[in-house]
């Protein structure tokens, strides 16, 4: 259509110009030709406009008279209708690949006249020297043409590129014209015969001859156009670089442009031995605003890609190439120009959105940060055959470097996180530069003893606070138990005063001195009773073996009569049956008002002697006989196993199966599914016992064995038997004394060699007062007598020898004795005192009352006025329809959502799970035997008589006796008083303390806090796990929602087809005004993410705040 021109004769132009057409037909050269048309036939001419001719814009045209007349363009332009304007107007916008704008069809007719007349006139002006694509491709092709030549005709080819047709262009590019520009532009790279100028006019030539649909498929499909450009980016040129940049970056925008630039990129780094993006940052960090622009323009559009971990690693090769300076540059930088400012908020917005996304990523996997294994698990997995293995494995081998020592290795960990989190956590969110440093400037050895002392400190700090509370709290009850007693003696001095008036004191505090209310007393409001003088206790009856000890009831009431002495012949062993076995052992009862006479003989067998003791009948009598034919429920005869030789034993006291119940953990018990011949075989190895014979050969040690007692003794026993002696002789060898410095260590009282366990042994192994006396009827014959008696002799010449190790022994064990029980007191009764004045726990009752009731609808259980406690623990047992979830469950969702307050009622019950390890009962009879102790060494002290100079029994055990009562009178106040808050406890929740003791109360609370707690973090994971599906599908579905529209936007930006023209212009424009990068999208994507993130957090708060970076006292550390 365009372009396309006949020349007939007679014509006076070349190919045509404007005008050519006009005519609609040739004029003949001389007059009255027949070929001419008068001006009457103007407006019917037919033949298109053409903007190209080279004919001058004056026609020759005959006259009325056959004269020739010269029509100049706009006498014949004004000739045309209006419509033939607005045709010949669209014709020529088409043909400039000028879209219809808007803006040019409302100009006037006139506008339009003089724009097509200045067209031809324009056409016209370049006419003469070159004129095809050809003519300028031989120019560009000429091997002499030097650099003002070249300068000349990249000015007329650029000019020709941008005015002449697309056929004009394409002619130009097929015939290679662009490949001889790139060519000329890596002449001019190299430096030879060309100067900047001449690359920057043939950069600008290859950008006006691709700058259609045609172009820039040739440059899309060409090998090395892209890189030649590339080699253009020299920031120590900026305009040459401007123009590079200029004709790069558009181009990334265009399908699978991207890729070819960073390609381009990387061929030109290799080639010049730098970074790929070195050029690109330099240059951002120049003077000139434009190139700034337009690198920040190039950054922005490589780094707008959809995949998240290929945008963080491009951006992240730019911070290595310097530009972390630079964009630090930048923000700091008060007035940007309006360009450079749009392209850095994109940039910003950017980089904000990756950090969010990041922060997001780790909150998706934070129930996995609380496990050691997980973490290490899946950093091993994001590494395996990676190139980062090799180094994450160099951190770990320099971790066990660490110095093994408790307290400088938490120091360095400390630092080492501080550092990596500062490295890798950085606020806005970029990697470091790496390439700034090449290693941290700091003192280490200086850093770890401020983390050291700065730790240390801490724990120190807590520890002395917790220590400061728990002397206030003991001391607090102890000055409250003083005031009680005084309050007591008070009062019965008043009433010894006032005689005939009865004493009113407050009930149970006068436990302390032995008094509790008598049968029939009753009690006032003001919580008092009248207690008259205690009467005597009756007359103890006659004790006989497997006789137990009771102990004195759980409240008040009067103190049980002091046990009967033992039968001749017979004491008690290390433990009484009915007692508690260890472990923990209880008190031995050598500390209660019974003396312990020598162990009992060996048809008892309740000592344990070295060799195991003969069982039978004594074993029955104890209550371990045989084990019952069937055991209860259900529970399976043990498997007999079958060994080669004999085995070393495991001297374990065996459960005696008619006491296990259905909560016993022995009920449940399967070991023998670990059973293995390995196992069998490594424990028939490692401990078998050494046959009997070579124990008979040894040589003699002169310390052991019964077959050394025999050989070093052929003294035959006369008063004690061999089973004994064997024992005293075995004693002797253990303490290591002979028995006059025991008997001075006794007398003297000297705690420095004395020590509980050896009062223990005196007092199980020595015989009895009556073997005593028959052992000191033979002294005059003691060289007669035997090791063992002659020992037993010595010993037994002290007078109340027994009672006196009873004392010793309870005095070296007093301050044990009070450091086990005033902890337990001191507990149980914070704990009462806290969960009675708990307003979250009642609250919490409240909530699981209601939630109770309406359960419970249509049963008998409905419309309670209240409910046990130990209903709590058992909440867990009641599953939801899918059986995925509890009550503990729902009530902790529902607390939390409606109720947050009550939350933290596990924090008014500090106490509880101290309470839950308190046995009443054990405690009180602990009291107990420490009264009859104390009791027994008040009549030691009556009764005693020196046996010598060096007797100094009086002299330190009287001091101590009254220190002893004192300290119990206080633990006896204590302990009433902890009594008498749980039985108000027990009043306050309606339950009996007979059958529910302060030991399951408070184990109930305790364990319910705990499967509270629980419950509450599986619901916040759950609400995690579901909130990050619905945030990934979210985020699936907005994702392919943004990439078609994020296509189809491109599309219309980059509709290319062969004939459109202003393909690079266009696109440099949409990165210029920033719509090319899908802000709107960005700005949503952010909002989503934070209040994502906010959500997340806020439920977190409670549970993680302790773990949060920003808390954490080492990122208060200066490492500088």
């Amino acid at each position: 259509m365009f372009g396309t021109k006949k020349s007939k004769k007679g014509q006076s132009g070349g190919s045509g110009g404007i005008l050519s057409g006009v005519v609609g037909g040739t004029v003949s050269g001389t007059t009255g030709g027949n070929g001419g048309v008068g001006m009457a036939s103007l407006g019917r001419a037919k033949a298109p406009l053409s903007l190209q001719g080279s004919t001058p814009s004056i026609t020759s045209q005959d006259d009325v008279n056959g004269n020739s007349v010269q029509l100049t363009a706009q006498q014949i332009l004004n000739a045309l209708p209006d419509s033939e304007v607005e045709r010949r107007f669209k014709e020529m916008l088409e043909d400039m690949n000028i879209k219809s704008e808007e803006s040019l069809l409302t100009k006037t007719i006139q506008e339009k006249r003089m724009m097509l007349s200045m067209r031809e006139t324009t056409g016209t002006t370049v006419r003469g020297k070159l004129e095809t694509p050809f003519e300028f491709i031989q120019c560009l092709r000429n091997e002499h043409l030097n650099s003002d030549k070249l300068l000349k005709h990249c000015e007329s080819l650029r000019i020709a590129l941008t005015s002449n047709p697309l056929s004009w262009v394409k002619e130009f590019i097929d015939k290679g014209g662009t490949d001889e520009i790139l060519a000329l532009v890596r002449k001019c790279q190299q430096n030879k015969k060309f100067n900047e100028k001449n690359e920057i006019d043939l950069i600008r030539c290859f950008r006006a001859a691709i700058n259609n649909g045609y172009g820039t498929k040739y440059v899309r499909g060409h090998s090395t156009a892209l890189q030649t450009i590339c080699g253009s980016l020299r920031p120590d040129r900026p305009s040459l670089m401007l123009e590079a940049v200029r004709l790069i970056a558009p181009f990334c925008i265009i399908e699978g442009g991207q890729s070819a630039v960073l390609n381009a990129l990387t061929l030109t780094a290799e080639q010049q031995g730098t970074e790929r993006f070195r050029a690109i940052v330099e240059g951002l960090d120049s003077d000139q605003d434009a190139l700034r622009k337009h690198c920040l323009q190039m950054v922005n559009v490589l780094l707008d890609v959809e995949d998240y971990d290929f945008r963080v690693h491009l951006r992240n090769e730019f911070m290595r190439c310097g530009m972390l300076s630079v964009y630090e540059k930048l923000i700091k930088e008060e007035h940007l120009s309006v360009d450079l400012g749009r392209q850095f908020t994109v940039f910003k917005n950017s980089l904000e959105d990756d950090f969010e996304e990041l922060t997001q990523k780790h909150e998706n996997i934070a129930q996995d940060f609380f496990d050691l294994q997980e973490c290490f698990d899946m950093i091993k997995a994001s590494i395996t055959d990676t190139p980062a293995a090799s180094a994450f494995l160099s951190i770990l081998q320099h971790l066990l470097l660490i110095r093994d020592d408790a307290q400088i290795r938490p120091a360095y960990y400390k630092l080492v996180d501080g550092c990596v989190a500062q490295i890798v956590l950085h606020r806005n969110g970029v990697d470091p530069d790496f390439g700034y440093t090449q290693k941290f400037q700091m003192n280490v050895d200086e850093l770890i003893e401020r983390v050291k002392g700065h730790s240390s400190g801490e724990d120190i700090n807590i520890e002395a606070l917790q220590n400061r509370l728990e002397e206030a709290l003991t001391q607090k009850q102890e000055m409250e138990a003083k005031l009680a007693n005084y309050e007591a003696k008070l009062g019965q001095i008043s009433a010894q005063g006032s005689p005939g008036k009865a004493l009113q004191v407050p009930a149970g505090l006068l436990i302390g001195q032995g008094i509790g209310p008598p049968p029939g007393a009753t009690s006032s409001n003001g919580g008092t009773s009248v207690v008259p003088p205690p009467p005597p206790p009756p007359p103890p009856p006659p004790f006989m073996p497997g006789m137990a000890i009771l102990s004195a009831p759980l409240s008040g009431g009067a103190p049980p009569p002091p046990p009967p002495p033992p039968m001749p012949g017979k004491c008690f062993g290390s433990g009484l049956p009915g007692a508690p076995p260890p472990p923990p052992p209880p008190l031995p009862s050598p500390l209660g008002g019974v003396r312990a006479p020598p162990p009992l003989s060996q048809t008892h067998g309740s000592a344990p002697l070295p060799p195991p003791p003969p069982g039978g009948a004594a074993n029955k009598m104890l209550g371990f006989g045989t084990v019952a034919d069937v055991l209860p429920f259900g529970m399976k005869p043990k498997k007999q196993f079958e060994i080669s030789g004999t085995l070393k034993r495991a001297n374990w006291k065996k459960v005696n199966p008619r006491q296990v119940t259905q909560k016993a953990f022995w009920l449940h018990v399967d070991e023998e599914k670990f059973v293995t011949d390995a196992l069998l075989e490594e424990l028939t190895s490692k401990f078998a016992t050494v046959p009997a014979k070579k124990e008979i050969n040894r040589k003699d040690d002169g310390t052991n064995g019964a077959a050394v007692g025999s050989k070093k003794n052929s003294k035959e026993l006369k008063v004690i038997d061999a089973k004994a002696a064997q024992n005293l002789m075995i004693m002797q060898g253990s303490l290591k004394m002979s028995a006059e410095d025991i008997k001075t260590c006794l007398l003297e009282v000297d705690e420095s060699r004395l020590h509980d366990s050896m009062i223990q042994q005196l007092i199980k192994y020595m015989p009895t007062q009556d073997a005593l006396s028959k052992l000191a009827n033979l002294k005059e014959d003691s060289s007669e007598l035997h090791d063992a008696e002659q020992f037993a002799l010595s010993l037994g010449s002290m007078k109340r020898l027994h009672p006196r190790l009873n004392s010793i022994s309870f005095k070296l064990r007093f301050q044990e004795m009070v450091s086990d029980i005033k902890p337990m007191v001191v507990g149980a009764t914070e704990a009462c005192e806290e969960i009675q004045s708990s307003k979250k726990f009642a609250k919490l009752l409240e909530i699981v009352l209601l939630c109770g009731n309406i359960l419970n609808t249509g049963t008998r259980n409905a419309q309670s006025i209240g409910f046990d406690i130990s209903f709590l623990p058992s909440m867990a047992n009641t599953k939801t329809v899918d059986q995925k979830s509890t009550l503990v469950h729902f009530l902790a969702d529902y607390i939390e959502k409606h109720h947050p307050e009550v939350l933290g009622f596990g924090d008014e019950l500090s106490y509880a799970e101290r309470a839950s390890k308190v046995n009443v009962e054990q405690v009180d009879k602990n009291l107990n035997m420490m009264k009859r102790s104390l009791e027994d060494l008040k009549t030691d002290l009556k009764n005693f008589r020196p046996q010598g100079e060096r007797d100094y029994f009086e002299k330190i055990m009287q001091p101590f006796y009254e220190r002893a009562q004192q300290t119990y009178d206080v633990l006896r106040g204590m302990h009433a008083k902890m009594v008498q808050l749980f039985e108000s406890l027990a009043e306050y929740y309606v339950f009996d303390v007979k059958k529910y003791t302060l030991e399951e109360f408070f184990t109930d609370i305790t364990n319910f806090k705990k499967q509270f707690d629980v419950a509450f973090t599986e619901n916040i994971k759950l609400r995690e796990l579901e909130e990050k599906r619905r945030v990934e599908k979210e985020k699936r579905e907005k994702a392919e929602r943004d990439k078609k529209e994020r296509a189809q936007k491109r599309q219309r930006l980059t509709d290319i087809d062969g004939d459109q023209e202003g393909v690079m212009d266009n696109l440099l424009e949409a990165l210029n005004s920033g719509a090319v990068f899908c802000s709107n999208n960005n700005k949503l994507r952010r909002k989503n993410n934070r209040s994502a993130n906010s959500a997340i957090n806020t439920r977190l708060m409670r549970t993680r705040s302790r773990n949060a970076i920003a808390m954490d006292p080492m990122r208060a550390i200066d490492i500088s």
